[in-house]
């Protein structure tokens, strides 16, 4: 049986609509704004913590401090450079969901309220704590655990019977927290466009305007001194 072979206008036309096709593709893919998508040279936190000049500082759970207080697993870590932070994990009352935060220790910061959850969600009341040297775990009542490493600091969430984590906080030990600074309040600069010289010997008001670049007098009334 002698092979299918295509007529050359057939094969002709495949060619032009395969460039066609390539075209467009082209012209979708250049027609993208990349102006509209943030990259990591945007944000300072990715342009200084991306790659680091030495490793971070590793962080470590004080064991002491480990406690489940109205149902929040509660505890704090340090670098034992800066002062230690403060982590809560809150286990909800639906099956497998638990709420993390590092906040810093004696200090308010802002939140944005619109990316946050509510403080007031019901929590595992069941929820049972056991600690050793190097860990401690919450066995929650939906059957998965939640186990904190101390050195370094992790948070490992597992399933019900999985024998490994389906989620890992601080696996690698590359945490970075941005500490709040307390800056000094700034000097308003007074603008060209505001700033008004007094000429002498005229009583008369100059101001320059920005968009003209030319000078408007204006008449002042001079009272004399007693």
């Amino acid at each position: 049986m002698l092979p299918k072979v295509t007529p050359p206008r057939v094969a002709i036309k495949m060619a032009r609509s395969r460039l066609a096709v390539a075209a467009l593709l082209l012209a979708t893919t250049q027609a993208v704004d990349r102006s509209k998508f943030r990259t990591c040279q945007d944000t300072r936190f990715c342009r200084v913590h991306r790659k680091p000049p030495v490793p971070p500082p590793a962080y470590r759970v004080d064991a002491a401090n480990v406690a489940l207080v109205d149902g929040i697993l509660r505890f704090e870590v340090s670098d034992q450079v800066q002062p230690p932070l403060l982590v809560s994990v809150a286990p909800h009352a639906d099956s497998g969901v638990v709420r993390t935060r590092v906040v810093e220790k004696d200090k308010q910061r802002w939140e944005a309220p619109d990316v946050l959850l509510s403080d007031t969600f019901e929590l595992d009341t069941k929820a049972a704590l056991s600690k050793t040297n190097d860990k401690a775990t919450l066995k929650l009542s939906s059957g998965h655990t939640v186990e904190i490493a101390y050195d370094p600091f992790s948070v490992k969430l597992t399933p019900p019977g999985a024998k490994e984590p389906s989620i890992v906080l601080n696996q690698r030990s590359l945490l970075h927290f941005e500490r709040g600074t307390t800056s000094a309040p700034r000097r308003r600069k007074r603008s060209h466009q505001n700033v008004r010289k007094i000429s002498r010997g005229t009583g008369r008001n100059v101001k320059r305007s920005p968009a003209t670049g030319r000078t408007a007098w204006r008449a002042l009334k001079m009272v004399p001194k007693k």
